[in-house]
C-alpha cells in the first residue's frame, strides 16, 4: 500500500487514489451522477443547526465526533424527537464547545449532494434554506444508539457562523454520509487533476471580521481517515474529517 504524507504523519493511500475509505461494497452511486452539473437528492428533514465555537482544527478526531453527536442530541432534543433525559451527563468540555440552537430553518428539505455542495431546499416550495461549498465543510458523522438515524456536519458561513447542521434520515443516515463521502473523494481527485493555484477565501477565512478579509496560507495536505468504531454501518463512510480541496479545517 502506498502512502501519502500528511500533518505529523502517513495517510493510507489505497490502490484507487482515494483518501477515504470506500464501503466493502463500493460507493452508492455512479461517479458522474455527482459531477458536471448533476447531484444525488435525498428528502429528508433538516432540525436546524447547533453553534460550534471553536475550530474543529484544534480538536482530535474523539473530540470532532462528539462535538458533532452532542450537537446532534441536543437538536433532537429541540425539535421534540429526543426525549430529554436528566440521568444523561455531558462533560464540561462539550458544554464550552456548543453554542446557540437554531431551529429557525427546521422542516423538511431535499438535501442534494454534488462534488459542489450540498445544498438544502424546503420541499414544500423549493426554497432555498443554505448551500454549503465542500470547502466550507469541515466534519461528519452520524449519531449512534438513539440516534442512528440522525446525521451532523460541520460548516461555516456567513449566516450560520460555525455550526453544526443536524438531519433526520430515517432508514438513510448511512446512505447520506456514504453520498457525501464519495462526493468529498470526487472533488478532491478533481483538485488533484486541476489544482487552482490561487485559491480565494475559505472556510476557515471567516475568522475575521469579514468573509475572506483575513486570508491565510494555504496547506494542501490530504484529509485523516479516522476508523469508524461506534456506528453499526461499519463498512459504510462513517465520521470522518472530511477531504476539503485546500486542506483547511473549520
Amino acid at each position: 500500500m502506498k502512502t501519502a504524507k500528511g500533518k505529523g504523519k502517513d495517510v493510507p493511500w489505497t490502490s484507487t487514489g482515494s483518501f477515504i475509505k470506500k464501503p466493502t461494497s463500493g460507493w452508492l452511486h455512479n461517479d458522474r451522477d455527482l459531477m458536471n452539473g448533476s447531484n444525488i437528492t435525498y428528502s429528508v428533514r433538516y432540525l436546524g443547526s447547533c453553534g460550534v465555537l471553536q475550530s474543529m482544527r484544534t480538536l482530535q478526531y474523539a473530540a470532532r465526533t462528539a462535538v458533532t453527536r452532542e450537537a446532534i442530541i441536543r437538536m433532537g432534543e429541540a425539535a421534540g424527537k429526543i426525549l430529554p433525559s436528566k440521568k444523561r451527563k455531558v462533560p464540561r468540555h462539550l458544554n464550552k464547545l456548543l453554542g446557540t440552537i437554531d431551529t429557525r430553518w427546521g422542516d423538511d428539505i431535499n438535501l442534494s449532494i454534488s462534488v459542489e455542495s450540498l445544498h438544502l431546499m424546503k420541499r414544500i416550495n423549493d426554497k432555498e434554506v443554505v448551500n454549503h461549498e465542500l470547502s466550507s465543510i469541515s466534519f461528519a458523522a452520524g449519531g449512534e444508539g438513539i440516534t442512528l438515524d440522525y446525521i451532523g456536519y460541520v460548516a461555516k458561513d456567513p449566516i450560520h457562523d460555525r455550526a453544526c447542521h443536524v438531519f433526520d434520515c430515517p432508514e438513510v443516515s448511512h446512505l447520506v454520509l456514504s453520498t457525501i463521502g464519495q462526493a468529498f473523494e470526487l472533488r478532491y481527485k478533481l483538485y488533484l487533476n486541476q489544482p487552482v493555484p490561487n485559491p480565494l477565501a475559505t472556510a476557515d477565512d471567516f475568522d475575521g471580521d469579514t468573509w475572506g478579509s483575513h486570508p491565510k496560507p494555504v496547506q494542501q495536505q490530504p484529509p485523516s481517515v479516522p476508523e469508524r468504531k461506534t456506528n453499526p454501518y461499519s463498512d459504510d463512510f462513517g465520521s470522518y474529517t472530511l477531504a476539503k480541496v485546500y486542506g483547511i479545517i473549520a
